[in-house]
């Protein structure tokens, strides 16, 4: 079993078997705050996140850190940010998953339902940097 600390890289599995690059902020018993980077890493190989490349902060449960599911390699120093609010909703893992995937345009941003979801997720909806593909109705 994997003890997740404050600082480390999380690697996220993409749908195409690349990762998405995360990093733990906070650890809060069952669950944990990531910054998620816009960046696609090799497991292994994170580095200092930039406050501009971190696209949405999630608050997540530590279940898919501690399996293993999503992997951990490394730490870096944290960018400084203020915590989130403690009423911030723990995000199911598939949410995560899928929400990664849809940042680099590998799952529609309208394929949990409502393009809402993930636009709530962002910290900046009109984020430039972020691929949209939605579905075909």
């Amino acid at each position: 079993m994997t003890t997740p600390q404050q600082a480390d890289f999380i690697f996220i599995p993409l749908l195409d078997g690349r990762h998405a690059l995360a990093q733990i902020e906070l650890i809060h018993g069952d669950h944990a705050d990531l910054l998620l980077s816009r960046r696609v890493a090799r497991l292994g190989t994170g580095t200092a996140l930039a406050q501009d490349e971190i696209c949405a902060r999630l608050r997540v449960p530590c279940a898919p850190l501690t399996s293993g599911v999503w992997l951990i390699g490394g730490y870096d120093t944290l960018p400084r940010l203020t915590a989130l609010p403690p009423d911030t909703p723990v995000l199911d893992q598939a949410i995560v998953e899928a929400f990664a995937s849809a940042v680099h345009g590998l799952f529609p941003w309208d394929g949990m339902g409502d393009r809402a979801l993930f636009d709530a997720i962002l910290l900046d909806p009109q984020d430039p940097g972020i691929t949209r593909v939605f579905s075909e109705t």
